[in-house]
Protein backbone atom coordinates (compact mmCIF):
# COMPACT_ATOMS: atom_id res chain seq x y z
CA UNK A 1 0.00 0.00 0.00
CA UNK A 2 2.82 2.37 0.89
CA UNK A 3 4.55 1.67 -2.42
CA UNK A 4 1.38 2.53 -4.36
CA UNK A 5 1.04 5.88 -2.57
CA UNK A 6 4.72 6.69 -3.21
CA UNK A 7 4.30 5.78 -6.88
CA UNK A 8 1.20 7.98 -7.16
CA UNK A 9 2.88 10.95 -5.45
CA UNK A 10 6.08 10.76 -7.48
CA UNK A 11 4.12 10.13 -10.67
CA UNK A 12 1.97 13.18 -10.09
CA UNK A 13 5.06 15.29 -9.30
CA UNK A 14 6.74 14.20 -12.52
CA UNK A 15 3.57 14.74 -14.58
CA UNK A 16 3.07 18.17 -13.01
CA UNK A 17 6.63 19.23 -13.72
CA UNK A 18 6.33 18.06 -17.32
CA UNK A 19 3.11 20.01 -17.76
CA UNK A 20 4.66 23.12 -16.20
CA UNK A 21 7.66 22.85 -18.53
CA UNK A 22 5.42 22.49 -21.58
CA UNK A 23 3.17 25.40 -20.57
CA UNK A 24 5.19 28.22 -22.18
CA UNK A 25 5.55 26.23 -25.40
CA UNK A 26 1.80 25.79 -25.64
CA UNK A 27 1.03 29.33 -24.46
CA UNK A 28 -0.07 32.21 -26.65
CA UNK A 29 2.56 34.03 -28.64
CA UNK A 30 2.10 37.69 -27.75
CA UNK A 31 3.75 38.94 -30.93
CA UNK A 32 0.59 37.93 -32.76
CA UNK A 33 -1.51 39.91 -30.32
CA UNK A 34 0.03 43.18 -31.31
CA UNK A 35 -0.58 42.42 -34.99
CA UNK A 36 -4.20 41.55 -34.28
CA UNK A 37 -4.53 44.62 -32.11
CA UNK A 38 -3.24 46.82 -34.93
CA UNK A 39 -5.74 45.23 -37.28
CA UNK A 40 -8.61 46.12 -34.91
CA UNK A 41 -7.34 49.67 -34.55
CA UNK A 42 -7.18 49.97 -38.35
CA UNK A 43 -10.77 48.80 -38.60
CA UNK A 44 -11.82 51.35 -36.00
CA UNK A 45 -9.91 54.01 -37.89
CA UNK A 46 -11.69 52.99 -41.09
CA UNK A 47 -15.10 53.24 -39.41
CA UNK A 48 -14.29 56.70 -38.07
CA UNK A 49 -13.14 57.74 -41.55
CA UNK A 50 -16.48 56.63 -43.01
CA UNK A 51 -18.32 58.65 -40.35
CA UNK A 52 -16.15 61.65 -41.12
CA UNK A 53 -16.84 61.20 -44.85
CA UNK A 54 -20.59 61.18 -44.19
CA UNK A 55 -20.26 64.39 -42.16
CA UNK A 56 -18.21 66.06 -44.89
CA UNK A 57 -20.77 65.09 -47.56
CA UNK A 58 -23.57 66.38 -45.37
CA UNK A 59 -21.71 69.68 -44.93
CA UNK A 60 -21.22 69.93 -48.70
CA UNK A 61 -24.95 69.42 -49.29
CA UNK A 62 -25.73 71.97 -46.59
CA UNK A 63 -23.39 74.53 -48.16
CA UNK A 64 -24.84 73.91 -51.63
CA UNK A 65 -28.38 74.30 -50.33
CA UNK A 66 -27.43 77.60 -48.67
CA UNK A 67 -25.68 78.86 -51.83
CA UNK A 68 -22.27 79.13 -50.17
CA UNK A 69 -19.39 80.75 -52.07
CA UNK A 70 -17.44 78.62 -54.51
CA UNK A 71 -14.32 78.60 -52.38
CA UNK A 72 -16.21 77.00 -49.46
CA UNK A 73 -17.68 74.35 -51.76
CA UNK A 74 -14.18 73.77 -53.18
CA UNK A 75 -12.88 73.29 -49.61
CA UNK A 76 -15.67 70.80 -48.91
CA UNK A 77 -14.88 68.86 -52.09
CA UNK A 78 -11.16 68.85 -51.26
CA UNK A 79 -11.91 67.54 -47.78
CA UNK A 80 -14.08 64.76 -49.23
CA UNK A 81 -11.30 63.77 -51.64
CA UNK A 82 -8.80 63.77 -48.77
CA UNK A 83 -10.99 61.51 -46.64
CA UNK A 84 -11.57 59.15 -49.57
CA UNK A 85 -7.79 58.91 -50.08
CA UNK A 86 -7.34 58.14 -46.37
CA UNK A 87 -9.98 55.41 -46.63
CA UNK A 88 -8.20 53.88 -49.64
CA UNK A 89 -4.89 53.92 -47.78
CA UNK A 90 -6.47 52.37 -44.68
CA UNK A 91 -8.10 49.62 -46.75
CA UNK A 92 -4.80 48.84 -48.46
CA UNK A 93 -3.09 48.64 -45.07
CA UNK A 94 -5.88 46.44 -43.68
CA UNK A 95 -5.70 44.04 -46.63
CA UNK A 96 -1.93 43.84 -46.42
CA UNK A 97 -2.14 41.78 -43.21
Amino acid sequence: MNAKIKTMVFGSLIAGSLLMAAGPAVGHDYRGWSERDRRWSRRAELRSDYRELARARHKLEYDRARHAPRWIIAQDLARIRQIENEIRADRRALNRY
